[in-house]
């Protein structure tokens, strides 16, 4: 009787408690859940994934503890090579919209959009730690859901004792900043970056899904300034895009302005001579 009353009873009402969740006017926020799939290709065994999201000026976290952290070491059998990490993680950033205001935005060096950095390592059961490699992405500027297949770079060595190094003892070398794997914290957005002596050898790839939300407060203005607030990341890659080709324009603007200087003394000799 008592198992038929509890198959029987009407289950209570589903309901939200508490108000919906709002971000701040001016205040932009991005959702991000995302999964370390996996890594393939990697010369060593024992691999771990340590990850990083660097947050250029204007973006913000509300619990700095998520954006970096260490997945569990994982084996790969010999025949794939493959490692399966399937491990989750998830972080609320926010972007302060007062940043795109000011009129020197794009000159000032913001990078815009985070960047996701990882680092891959290997640890053997004799405490033998190698570096295996680098790899980063910027965050995607849509919502909705990506793949990413990253490739990964490891410094190369210098001599063959580094290794014979890391074959032996397990020395490697290693990045002091993290950031100079992307784009390196301090550099111009709109300069050309050389890594121009920094020599690396390919090691693997590295597999990332990430599922993405958008969240700001709806503009009640009319459609032409909602629609411009709709995707606002991808407003910042037009800037970027915009600005790039200004620079172009006022670079060959002034390479003829050389070039009429040159040719002025020419001209006004060859009419004198006529």
């Amino acid at each position: 009787m008592v198992t038929e009353q509890l198959l029987w009873k009407k289950p209570p009402p589903i309901s939200l408690e508490g108000a919906f969740d709002i971000p701040r006017q001016g205040v932009y926020s991005v959702f991000v859940t995302g999964e370390i799939v996996s890594a393939a290709g990697f010369e060593y065994n024992h691999l771990f994934v340590q990850y990083f999201v660097h947050l250029p000026e204007g973006w913000s976290c509300e619990d700095s503890n998520k954006i970096y952290g260490v997945t569990q070491k994982c084996r790969f059998r010999r025949k794939t090579r493959v490692a399966h990490f399937s491990f989750p993680f998830e972080f609320k950033l926010s972007l302060n919209l007062a940043c795109l205001e000011a009129e020197d935005s794009d000159t000032r060096g913001h990078p815009y959009t985070p960047q996701l950095l990882f680092e891959i390592g290997s640890l053997d059961s004799w405490g033998r730690y190698r570096n295996e490699g680098y790899a980063w992405a910027p965050l995607p500027r849509t919502p909705g859901r990506a793949c990413l297949h990253l490739t990964s770079v490891r410094p190369g060595p210098r001599s063959p004792l580094d290794e014979l190094c890391r074959a032996f003892i397990g020395s490697s070398l290693q990045i002091s900043d993290l950031t100079y794997v992307g784009k390196p914290a301090g550099s111009v957005q709109n300069s050309t970056l050389s890594k121009y002596g920094f020599r690396t050898v390919p090691s693997g790839t590295l597999n990332v899904c990430l599922n993405i939300a958008h969240q700001s407060h709806v503009s009640k203005a009319p459609d032409k300034t909602r629609t411009a607030s709709v995707y606002l990341l991808e407003r910042l890659s037009a800037n970027t895009l915009l600005n790039n080709i200004n620079s172009v324009i006022e670079a060959f603007q002034r390479a003829r302005q050389r070039m009429l200087l040159v040719r002025a003394p020419l001209m006004s000799a060859g009419e004198a001579d006529g």
